[in-house]
């Protein structure tokens, strides 16, 4: 795979392929990187091992916090589309230093969003190979072919990975949507019932606020949207519609899925449920479908690809904005002229994360506990983006740029509620000791030397370089993707 070099100040530079996503594309972005279908198989069990039968509860409440980060998200989508998505936000609005903090936030998650479900993906497809046919499988051949197959759709164009995680993402979300409903028509032994959704049956002494946190993980993705604003048909109208459809759309499936599973299993076994752990969803398969299980390892691989091509389009995107703007190596702004990709970009991310961290730690923490050690970092790292983004928010409006705009609800109550509430959790969950050596161990251990690395990093940027060029560069930006888009802000 050869390694492009820029062009040195040329005007004929290739760029982003400007009107390339409509709606259906963008919507699936966000839904796809959110990944239903193996956030559920991997979020189910886990969750109930805290609260028992009543896991649509810590659903709802994650979906909740969610929404209001994405009616605050959407309130600088609509007036900053920029490839830089949170990258960009907040350096326009709180300022570069910031902005640079906040992207090195956003490191903890993106990157390794792809990976770590691919990784969980492998061993599924091994353990369940092996369990059934007694086939041996290794996860990380498994990781490898799909990790092949999103390298080629990225690089190849976004067009091509818009239409293939719309019919990745469609397939995923139909196949667990037909197996929930399937539960209410063979129900377990306590038949159909709605007390999954009462509190009473959270089970007492049960760390309800980690079950949170783990679930906000299984909701993070909707921001994936907007760094594909300069490749998206009017993007301060279709971004916006796109985050708040796709977390009500998931969140619908998470409501209703859970709690079909349940009554579908039995919602007085929830013991018996945490004991199958990941195998819940394919034992279910197995008992409705027979060898129609297969159908529910085909929607999980779907899954995993398809939320491997959201992570890495987005994720590029943004090494592309930094580097455009000067906060990156400038060898990250390279935009193949035929593709129209950041083709350096996706080398890096393909080789450093998908390939050597993926594999690296998949195989020093088991591929299941990568995947919970993802969850846990992924979550924490953007609790500290989405801070930032909701001050951004408040700052933003509150200038004399868009005073006249500034509505109490939307740009002080919610954002502040969010903070809050992320707060909270993210006390909730790092408080309490886990385990030393578990995956969360590992997580709430390197998230914080992660940070404090990028504190010193920004203090030094600070000193070398003025913070004022690097905004300037990046106003320069977005008078660049106005022209581009010959568009009037609303």
């Amino acid at each position: 795979m050869a390694v492009a070099t820029p062009p040195a100040g040329s005007a004929q530079e290739a760029t982003l392929r400007p009107d390339a996503v409509g709606l259906p594309g963008i919507l699936m972005q966000a839904v796809t990187h959110i990944g239903p279908g193996i956030g559920l198989l991997g979020s189910l069990a886990f969750v109930c091992s805290f609260v028992g039968v009543a896991a649509p509860l810590v659903y709802f409440v994650a979906l909740l916090i969610i929404l209001s980060m994405g009616i605050s998200l959407t309130q600088l989508a609509r007036h900053l589309p920029s490839a830089g998505g949170f990258y960009g936000y907040v350096t326009h609005t709180v300022g570069p230093r910031a902005g640079f903090l906040t992207s090195w936030a956003y490191f903890l998650y993106d990157p390794i969003a792809g990976p770590v479900t691919v990784a969980f993906a492998g061993f599924l497809v091994e353990q369940s190979l092996k369990a059934e046919w007694n086939i041996y499988f290794p996860w990380w051949l498994a990781y490898l072919l799909i990790t092949a197959a999103i390298t080629a759709i990225t690089f190849l164009g976004i067009e091509i990975s818009a239409k293939a995680t719309l019919v990745l993402g469609f397939l995923e979300m139909a196949i667990m949507v037909v197996l929930g409903a399937w539960g209410l028509f063979s129900p377990g032994p306590a038949g159909i019932n709605l007390s999954p959704f009462d509190p009473s049956q959270i089970t007492p002494g049960g760390n309800f606020f980690l079950a949170v946190v783990f679930t906000i993980g299984t909701f993070t993705g909707f921001e994936a949207v907007a760094p594909l604003a300069e490749e998206s048909k009017n993007p301060r109208k279709l971004l916006p519609i796109a985050i708040i459809g796709a977390i009500l759309l998931v969140g619908a499936y998470y409501l209703f899925t859970p709690w079909a599973l349940l009554v579908g299993w039995g919602t007085n076994d929830p013991s018996g449920l945490v004991s199958a752990g990941t195998n819940v969803l394919f034992q279910l398969g197995h008992r409705f479908w027979g060898i129609g299980w297969l159908f529910v390892l085909f929607a999980i691989l779907n899954s995993a690809m398809a939320c491997g091509i959201a992570a890495q389009n987005a994720t590029t995107r943004v090494y592309y904005a930094m580097a455009r703007a000067g906060s990156f190596p400038k060898w990250f702004a390279y935009i193949h002229p035929k593709f129209r990709t950041p083709w350096n970009a996706l080398i890096f991310q393909t080789i450093v994360m998908n390939l050597a961290f993926g594999l690296l730690v998949g195989f020093a923490l088991g591929a299941d506990g990568e995947f919970f050690y993802g969850g846990v970092q992924l979550t924490l790292g953007l609790i500290f983006v989405y801070w930032m983004a909701n001050l951004g928010v408040f700052l933003y409006y509150r200038t004399q740029q868009r005073k006249a705009e500034f509505n109490v609800l939307l740009h002080l109550v919610l954002p502040a509620v969010a903070s809050i509430a992320l707060a909270f959790i993210f006390y909730n969950s790092v408080i309490p000791i886990q385990p030393q050596g578990t995956p969360a161990w590992w997580a709430i251990v390197i998230v914080p030397i992660w940070m404090i690395l990028g504190v010193i990093l920004v203090l030094f940027v600070g000193r070398t370089r003025a913070e004022s060029q690097i905004l300037a560069m990046e106003k320069a930006d977005v008078e660049l993707r106005e022209a581009r888009h010959h568009e009037i802000p609303s």
